[in-house]
């Protein structure tokens, strides 16, 4: 049985690295009926549902995964876009602090930070978050035009 759970587990993830995200979807919720609780599957579901524009859905298996490992980085992070998409800023900040807690160097969860830090006008913060993507990664051109835009609004503000 747990073989045929992971096979679907294989299948699904072709299925997204082909973005064929109904039937990789359709796969890991296979593999999840023959085995809830392995964490890497819901938060591939996860992903799978954020790519579908099914944000609210995706943090519901995002939380399935981290309360199971809470040590999956990238669940945390794409958690952390869904709940941006949602306009949940202040819940994304946190999803994005528990990724970078457990991998300092993720450059995508520190701009995305960033981003809802700056929705949240805390600007003197994003500005630190753009800092440490453009630290770890020197050619992130998204980053470098983020941090210039935040100082331009913290400039602005009284």
């Amino acid at each position: 049985m747990e073989d045929r759970a992971e096979q679907y587990v294989k299948e699904g993830f072709i299925f997204f690295t082909q973005y064929n995200f109904s039937e990789a979807l359709a796969n890991f919720d296979k593999a999840i009926a023959i085995n809830s609780n392995i964490a890497e599957v819901w938060s591939h579901r996860g992903h799978v549902l954020y790519e579908l524009g099914r944000h609210a859905e995706a943090v519901d298996s995002f939380d399935r995964a981290v309360t199971i490992n809470p040590n999956i980085a990238e669940a945390w992070s794409i958690r952390g876009d869904a709940l941006r998409e949602l306009g949940r800023h202040a819940e994304a900040v946190d999803s994005y602090d528990k990724a970078v807690t457990i991998n300092p160097n993720y450059s995508e969860a520190w701009s995305f930070r960033g981003d809802a830090l700056r929705k949240l006008g805390r600007h003197a913060e994003a500005d630190d978050s753009f800092d440490k993507v453009v630290a770890i990664k020197q050619d992130y051109t998204e980053a470098w035009e983020n941090r210039e835009i935040t100082r331009q609004q913290q400039n602005k503000t009284p």
